[in-house]
């Protein structure tokens, strides 16, 4: 990238402070991540855990940059009377730029699974310049239930400096199947109100089951 068309503040103490009164600048962080990405259909076929269920994406580029990656978020879909509740694993591990939206994505699926989002990490007190009452938005000082309204929803936002935006929408697994009337192989946790009533799995495909997975 040009540094004369964008100069990227630096933190001062080289840690970042997502959406923190702290948060100064920008710290590079290392790390290398990967998924599998399959059919739903072919996974319920094969036996296969689902950790969670894409819904939807989307990407845009303004196209006038080019270079650095940085930026993910995660928000906790509620319906329009409560709050979003949003966080970013970069306070954990710096800005990974080109793997901090797949990093974002990992730790979304493991909050589907576990029905719970934790704060970000060291996190203090909201910077005053995000207006949380207007936005709606709230950042998780401690662990939070997810709703447990229907099917958890999380989405993930990556902003590019380079002008690249994504967005993706994630579903926990024990709550899709169900509304899909499907059975399948997962570890998310459901709560007692979601328990009942199960639904046996074909016993051409028990053999294939993990004992720790839940089957709905």
């Amino acid at each position: 990238m040009d540094q004369e068309q964008m100069s990227i503040p630096r933190a001062e103490v080289g840690r970042c402070f997502s959406f923190d009164n702290r948060d100064n600048g920008y710290a590079r962080g290392e790390e290398f991540a990967a998924i599998i990405l399959e059919r739903l259909s072919d996974v319920i076929k094969d036996g296969e855990i689902i950790r969670a269920i894409i819904r939807n994406s989307g990407v845009n580029q303004d196209g006038s940059l080019r270079g650095t990656r940085s930026g993910e978020v995660f928000i906790e879909a509620r319906d329009t009377n409560k709050l979003l509740i949003i966080g970013s694993v970069q306070p954990n591990f710096g800005n990974l730029e080109g793997a901090s939206g797949l990093t974002g994505l990992i730790k979304t699926a493991l909050i589907l699974e576990h029905g719970i989002v934790s704060p970000n990490a060291d996190f203090e007190k909201v910077n005053p310049k995000i207006d949380t009452k207007f936005l709606k938005v709230q950042v998780p000082r401690e662990d939070m239930i997810c709703s447990t309204n229907g099917i958890r929803k999380v989405s993930i936002n990556f902003f590019g400096l380079e002008g690249t935006n994504t967005h993706t929408i994630l579903d926990d697994a024990f709550q899709y199947l169900d509304s899909q009337n499907l059975t399948g192989n997962h570890d998310t946790v459901p709560l007692k109100s979601e328990l009942e009533p199960m639904k046996p799995m074909p016993s051409e495909k028990a053999d294939k089951i993990k004992p720790k997975s839940r089957l709905r």
